[in-house]
């Protein structure tokens, strides 16, 4: 079973491969969003990167039928946690109009519970896409 919140308190993250894009980037801390109720959190770097932040969100609370098979070589690299010490999030695009933001659900983030390492993994189901609309109009 695959968590479908983030612990309560903040945490650093450790992603010994960054993040595509933010390849020197290994340390993130995960923040509460005011009033989100743990569904949204913001990925903040805390690497140096001065202001870079992403939001996340927790996919099963916008996207319930949201199956992505995670590879086990992938599921290694940030020490081969068992189902149940899985986080899953997904890196969301919030634009000025609120309600088109979009959650990318093609490159999940994996997060080792136990230990705090983390993943960015690019799944090979075409079925996923990278700009799933969260609120449908």
């Amino acid at each position: 079973m695959v968590e479908t919140q983030a612990p309560a308190q903040s945490q650093e993250l450790q992603f010994p491969a960054g993040l595509f894009g933010f390849p020197d980037v290994h340390r993130f801390q995960l923040v509460d969003v005011p009033g989100a109720e743990g569904i949204l959190r913001q990925l903040v770097a805390a690497d140096g990167q001065a202001g870079l932040a992403f939001t996340v969100a927790y996919p099963f609370a916008f996207f319930p039928e949201y199956t992505p098979e995670i590879p086990d070589e992938e599921l290694a690299e940030i020490g081969a946690p068992t189902p149940e010490s899985i986080l899953l999030m997904a890196i969301l695009q919030v634009p000025a109009k609120l309600q088109e933001t979009t959650a990318n659900l093609k490159a999940p983030i994996v997060v080792n519970t136990k230990t705090l390492q983390a993943r960015q993994v690019i799944l090979s189901d075409e079925r996923q896409p990278t700009k799933a609309r969260l609120f449908r109009s």
